[in-house]
């Protein structure tokens, strides 16, 4: 089921929220992968994704974004994103936090090479050709590498699911 407006709000504000606290910068393409991290463990339909430069890319994240943008709700410095009020609470607090941290414990590559794995994963069902598509996106990387970023991510993943 696809997601309110108001839903996606909420949780791209509390995103940048936690970013702040953490005193981290949240950048477009982190927001990206955020956000699709957030879509797999919730189980939650927010926006639709497809491939792109780095990884998965959805336009309709960048467009709430652009609207948050225009209402004053969120400031944008370069590429930088940052909360301009009080956000509401928000029932997927406890998620968003624990992905951001893993966001900060993960380097950009291996996020872009693991969510890149995992978009494919979602399509095909199968880890060996999700990993070969995943790496024909960037061939300059080397398959391996793929795997291993994606077996890292997705078992941090599938530790913070338990919780």
């Amino acid at each position: 089921m696809k997601e309110t407006n108001s839903d996606l709000r909420s949780v791209i504000l509390k995103f940048l929220e936690e970013f702040e606290t953490q005193k981290t910068e949240a950048q477009l393409t982190e927001l990206q992968k955020m956000m699709f991290l957030f879509q797999r463990l919730s189980k939650k339909d927010f926006v639709k994704y497809s491939i792109f430069n780095y990884g998965p890319y959805s336009f309709e994240l960048e467009h709430a974004l652009d609207e948050l943008l225009l209402e004053r709700s969120v400031d944008r410095y370069g590429s930088k994103y940052r909360v301009t009020g009080a956000v509401p609470n928000s029932e997927y607090e406890n998620t968003i936090k624990n992905i951001t941290l893993l966001l900060k414990s993960t380097t950009p590559t291996e996020m872009q090479k693991a969510c890149t794995v995992m978009y494919f994963w979602d399509k095909s069902g199968n880890e060996n050709e999700a990993v070969e598509k995943a790496q024909s996106v960037s061939p300059k990387s080397d398959i391996a590498d793929f795997r291993k970023a994606y077996g890292d991510l997705s078992g941090r993943l599938t530790a913070l699911a338990a919780q």
